[in-house]
C-alpha cells in the first residue's frame, strides 16, 4: 500500500492535479531516447530524461504506479535517488529489485507524454539448498534427489561435484543442473556433495548438501586364520562399517566370550575392534565370531584360531642346478615345534605336448632337530634325487606340529637341467678354472614356458 496516495497515482495524473499546464508557443518533446540500461548490483546508473520546450511543464518519475519524484523534488528513497542535470534520474547503490521499466512523462492538458527507459542489475550468483540444512539422509537401495536452487543475473549455471577430501578442494564433477538423482544408492555414494554456481558477474558460489547413507553392518576379518601357541598373546580384529553405528560382540561356540580372560576394545570407534587373549590356553583354539548388529540388520565373520604351523614358504630358486636332482630350502612360522614335513610333487603338465601332468609323489621329511629361528621360524633343506632331467615339477609342502597337519602350500615351480647342460671346465689364461653351462638358459627357460603355456 502507497502511504500517500496522491503519490500512487500515475504522473501525468499527478501533475494534473498538481497545478495547471502552461504551454509555450511550442509543444515540449523528448530529446533523449527510450533504452535499456544494464548496471551491476552497488553501482550507478543515470536513466536520461531531457526535454525540449518544456516551458513551465513539471516533469515526473514514476515506476509501476509509483511517483518517484515531481519537478526537482524526489519523493521516494532519497538516500539513493537523486536529479541530475534537470530530469535524468540517478540510482546509487543498485539493488536487483530496481530492475524494470521508468516512466519520464510531462502532463498535457489533453494527454500524456511519455519516454520509458528499462534497467537491468546484473549480480552475483547466490544458492540455496534443498533442503536448507544442508543434509540428506537416504536409506541404502532408495533414491536420493540433491537440489539447489540458484539466483542471479545473468542466470548462473549450475553444476554438482562430489567432495573427495573434506577439508580440500579436490572433487569429481558429476553433472550440470539444479538437480543431482541419485539411483539405488549404496554406502559408497555417502558424502559431501557440492553445488557450485557461475556467471560473468564476481566469483562463483558454492553449497554443500551432505548425504547420510543408512546401511547394515558390514564386517570383515582382519585375518581369517590366527596362528598362535600356548602361553602367547594373540590379539584377533574385525573391521566394522555401518550407519548408523553398530554394537559389536565377540563370541564363541554362539557363547559369549568370558571378560575375565579376554578384554575387547575398539579403535577408530565404529571402525575396528579387537579381542585380545592374553595367555592363549588349549580351549582357547577355536572359531570366534565377530558380531555386528544396528537397527537394520546383522552381519558376522568367523575368526579362526589354531595351534596349526602357518603355510610353508619355498625359498629355493625355481630353476635346479643338476640334471637329476634338486636341492629344496623352505622355512615356516610354528609356536610349537615341527615334528615333521610332508613334500609332494609331480611332473608340471605341457600342454604343447597333450600330456597328462604327472602323478603327485610323497615324501615324509623328518624335522631336522635343530633350534628354530627366532623361537618360532624353522627353516630345513633337502636334496630330491632321481628326477627326470630337462623337466618341470609342481611342488607342495605341508607341516605337522603337536596340533596336526597345517594347510597346504601355495604350488611351487621347478625345474631340472639337460644333460648337455652338464657344465665343462677348462684352464682360463690365468690358470683358473672357469665353468660354462651349455645352453643352459635356452633350454631350461624353454622347459618353464612350455609348462604355463
Amino acid at each position: 500500500m502507497c502511504g500517500d496516495v496522491r503519490l500512487c497515482v500515475p504522473g501525468p495524473a499527478l501533475e494534473r492535479a498538481a497545478r495547471p499546464n502552461q504551454l509555450g508557443p511550442y509543444p515540449p518533446r523528448f530529446v533523449s531516447v527510450s533504452g535499456g540500461h544494464t548496471v551491476k548490483k552497488g553501482g550507478t546508473v543515470v536513466l536520461p530524461c531531457a526535454i525540449q520546450d518544456l516551458s513551465d511543464m513539471s516533469v515526473i518519475w514514476w515506476r509501476q504506479k509509483l511517483a518517484l519524484s515531481l519537478r526537482n523534488l524526489v519523493l521516494r528513497d532519497q538516500s539513493r535517488l537523486s536529479l541530475l542535470d534537470g530530469y535524468n534520474l540517478q540510482i546509487r547503490q543498485a539493488r536487483p529489485s530496481d530492475a524494470g521499466v521508468y516512466t519520464c512523462a510531462v502532463a498535457l492538458s489533453d494527454r500524456d507524454l511519455e519516454q520509458t527507459q528499462t534497467l537491468d542489475v546484473q549480480y552475483g550468483p547466490f544458492i540455496r539448498t534443498v533442503p536448507e540444512a544442508g543434509q540428506l539422509i537416504v536409506q541404502e537401495g532408495n533414491n536420493a534427489t540433491l537440489q539447489c536452487t540458484a539466483r542471479g543475473n545473468p542466470k548462473p549455471r549450475v553444476r554438482w561435484r562430489k567432495k573427495q577430501d573434506v577439508g580440500g578442494a579436490s572433487g569429481v564433477e558429476l553433472a550440470p543442473g539444479e538437480r543431482l538423482a541419485l539411483l539405488r544408492v549404496d554406502r559408497a555414494d555417502a558424502g559431501l556433495y557440492e553445488c557450485v554456481a557461475e556467471n560473468s558477474i564476481g566469483d562463483s558460489v558454492a553449497q554443500i548438501v551432505s548425504l547420510q547413507v543408512l546401511y547394515r553392518p558390514e564386517v570383515v576379518p582382519e585375518s581369517r586364520r590366527v596362528h598362535t601357541g600356548e602361553g602367547f598373546k594373540v590379539q584377533l580384529a574385525c573391521f566394522v562399517l555401518s550407519d548408523p553405528l553398530a554394537e559389536v560382540t565377540w563370541s564363541r561356540r554362539n557363547s559369549p566370550i568370558d571378560h575375565r580372560r579376554v578384554t575387547s576394545s575398539s579403535e577408530l570407534p565404529g571402525a575396528r575392534h579387537v579381542l585380545t587373549i592374553d595367555s592363549v590356553q588349549p580351549e582357547d583354539l577355536d572359531t570366534y565370531t565377530c558380531t555386528a548388529r544396528n537397527e537394520l540388520g546383522t552381519a558376522h565373520a568367523e575368526v579362526v584360531v589354531t595351534g596349526e604351523a602357518d603355510k610353508v614358504e619355498i625359498t629355493s630358486a625355481p630353476m635346479g642346478g643338476d640334471v637329476d636332482s634338486y636341492d629344496l630350502a623352505w622355512k615356516v612360522k610354528s609356536f610349537s615345534p615341527v615334528l615333521e614335513y610332508k613334500i609332494a610333487y609331480r611332473k608340471t603338465k605341457v600342454n604343447s605336448t597333450g600330456e597328462s601332468p604327472g602323478r603327485w609323489k610323497e615324501v615324509l621329511v623328518p624335522t631336522t632337530g635343530r633350534q628354530p629361528v627366532a623361537d618360532i621360524h624353522f627353516e630345513q633343506r633337502v636334496t630330491l634325487r632321481h628326477l627326470t632331467p630337462a623337466t618341470a615339477y609342481d611342488l607342495r609342502i605341508q607341516a605337522q606340529n603337536k596340533h596336526g597337519w597345517n594347510r597346504v602350500s601355495d604350488t611351487f615351480h621347478f625345474s631340472t637341467i639337460g644333460r648337455a647342460m652338464e657344465s665343462r671346465s677348462w684352464s682360463g689364461s690365468r690358470g683358473g678354472r672357469l665353468t660354462l653351462y651349455v645352453h643352459i638358459y635356452f633350454i631350461t627357460v624353454g622347459v618353464i614356458l612350455a609348462s604355463i603355456v
